[in-house]
């Protein structure tokens, strides 16, 4: 199990065995993953942090970024290469040696810019205005007099988790952005959902 790496081998196998259970009943309902849970992306990139470290190490070798959000995956470059089959096929067998495929049908190419799941990558990636104009709305809510209203409309528990998912993919586009002064303003959006997911949508 994939979890097992990431516990101490200072415990014994009791002890081993009942934290990852209490992690499985943690993240999971019926055995199952939710879809959207606040904990989604932390799990995928527990399950692919190998298979990230490998992709990124091959794609260094044609100065290619990579990134990832949840089962989607990113390349940007300036190099034709990453339209071959021959790069494609390579990505395929870095996954498959996991367990995992390719869905050929989702592979979208572009030669400018691609907006993908809040992405916008093309010279470089960053958060696309549709996503940061939703997470502003819901930031300006909490902040307004309207909080009352607002919960009322939308349950604490999705707020919270909607809220704690931008801040992780926001994490995520910060680690790969080079532009510093892109960085400061996401560290500061950062901080702000950080701030009102304590001052708001703390559960008990």
């Amino acid at each position: 199990m994939i979890l097992k790496y990431y516990i101490s081998d200072a415990i014994t196998a009791e002890e081993r065995d009942l934290i990852l259970n209490m992690i499985i009943e943690i993240v999971t309902v019926d055995q199952k993953v939710v879809q959207g849970a606040v904990t989604s992306p932390m799990l995928s990139n527990l399950v692919f942090r190998q298979l990230d470290i490998r992709i990124e190490r091959y794609c260094s070798r044609f100065d290619i970024k990579y990134t990832r959000y949840a089962d989607d995956m990113l390349f940007s470059g300036n190099t034709t290469y990453i339209h071959s089959r021959r790069f494609i096929s390579a990505i395929s067998a870095i996954i498959a040696s996991k367990g995992f495929e390719l869905n050929y049908t989702k592979i979208l190419r572009a030669k400018q810019e691609i907006s993908l799941n809040g992405f916008v990558v093309g010279s470089g990636l960053r958060v696309s205005r549709k996503k940061l104009c939703n997470l502003n709305q819901i930031i300006y809510k909490l902040e307004s007099s309207n909080f009352d209203e607002f919960q009322s409309k939308y349950v604490l528990y999705h707020v919270r988790n909607q809220l704690a998912g931008y801040r992780s993919f926001l994490l995520h586009v910060m680690r790969t952005d080079e532009n510093e002064e892109q960085k400061d303003k996401l560290k500061d959006k950062i901080n702000c959902i950080e701030n009102l997911i304590k001052r708001h949508c703390a559960i008990d």
